[in-house]
């Protein structure tokens, strides 16, 4: 993505990698850290390393194991169901959004603005005295 806007120089930190094949060949070996890393937001700095602008990008699957216990419904890739209207799973009174959920498109702003879709359906809940 950066590189196709002209960036001169890209270094890729990732605890692990999950992307698909294509971006894996793309990005290439050079510049890449597989590992843990430290990032400094107020320097715009990962492991010391000061850059002019540091992006993230977060992955394609849910890592949703963490609510495994709840048994939600879960749709074939394993993103856990969610109504549109309201961000409600299949379990009463709990609300799911971000890359959990996959309801809309993966970015963050997208997910901010699931939140407040949850948020406003559990005001409403609450203002019936469902809660």
């Amino acid at each position: 993505y950066v590189r196709n806007r002209g960036a001169r120089s890209v270094h890729l930190y990732a605890r692990s990698v999950r992307a698909q094949q294509q971006w894996v060949t793309r990005a290439g070996r050079e510049g890449v850290r597989i590992g843990p890393y430290k990032v400094d937001p107020a320097t715009r700095s990962v492991d010391g390393r000061q850059y002019d602008l540091i992006l993230v990008f977060y992955g394609w699957e849910p890592q949703a194991g963490f609510a495994n216990s709840l048994h939600l419904a879960r749709d074939e890739r394993g993103y856990i169901r969610t109504d549109f209207a309201t961000a409600e799973t299949s379990v009463p009174d709990i609300y799911a959004v971000g890359e959990v959920a996959h309801r809309m498109h993966p970015c963050v702003v997208t997910s901010m603005a699931d939140g407040v879709v949850a948020a406003k359906a559990i005001q409403r809940r609450w203002e019936r005295g469902g809660v």
